[in-house]
């Protein structure tokens, strides 16, 4: 495998969780509204 493919994907699975964080904490935060 290339290494820029596996930092790519490692790039990928950072920001897939940071957006889910995200999403979670806005449907908690919209839980209280």
């Amino acid at each position: 495998m290339l290494p820029n493919f596996s930092t790519f994907l490692l790039r990928l699975k950072k920001q897939t969780f940071y957006l889910a964080f995200v999403f979670l904490a806005a449907s908690h935060l919209n839980s209280y509204y």
